[in-house]
């Protein structure tokens, strides 16, 4: 009784069961799944009783999504047919760490540009434009020293975010406390 699927799930074909797994069907045969999620890892089992074969999975990743397939696949294989292949969008953490890079890689250039402007002392024109561009910049500061102490996405990495994302918050943090304290430097310097 233990593996008949008895509540649906979000996913069609699949029913929650009375032992926990989720029952599905593979080539008509009853085929029963259980997945968790750690910690900076994923595992999943996944077994045809009838056939007395089965796959465990274990992932050193926190995206779930594609272990599912991947423990089908694996089962199919040992059925001796071939796996059908999945597509999957990549990991919201895989793109957020992307874009940090870019972050970081745009925030080097803009530092260096900060630092050559401060150097050089050459001044924007405009006093507006200098008060205009500081205040933007202590708001991201404050929002994203806000994101990077009070928000966590997870349990792992640095306060619950992916360690190449929270370099990039925090270069980000220190790019535009830079350019808050270059602009002040040359707002009130001595012309």
């Amino acid at each position: 009784m233990s593996y008949e699927g008895v509540i649906p799930t979000d996913e069609e074909g699949w029913k929650y069961s009375l032992g926990g797994f989720e029952v599905g069907t593979l080539e008509n045969r009853t085929l029963l799944y259980k997945g968790g999620d750690g910690i900076g890892s994923s595992s999943a089992i996944m077994m045809l009783p009838e056939e007395n074969i089965g796959v465990v999975l274990i992932m050193g990743e926190s995206n779930s999504e594609p272990k599912k397939p991947i423990a089908m696949g694996m089962l199919q294989i040992l059925m001796g047919n071939e796996p059908v292949e999945e597509a999957f969008a990549p990991p919201l953490f895989k793109v957020a760490g992307l874009v940090m890079l870019f972050i970081l890689l745009g925030s080097i250039i803009v530092s260096a540009l900060t630092l050559r402007t401060v150097m050089k002392k050459r001044a924007i024109k405009y006093r507006w434009v200098r008060i205009f561009y500081s205040f933007i910049s202590l708001i991201l500061f404050v929002f994203v020293g806000f994101l990077l102490l009070n928000v966590r996405p997870t349990q792992i990495g640095f306060y619950g975010y992916p360690y190449d994302l929270a370099i990039g918050l925090i270069s980000l943090e220190i790019l535009l406390l830079l350019i808050v304290i270059c602009n002040g430097y040359l707002f009130f310097r001595k012309k």
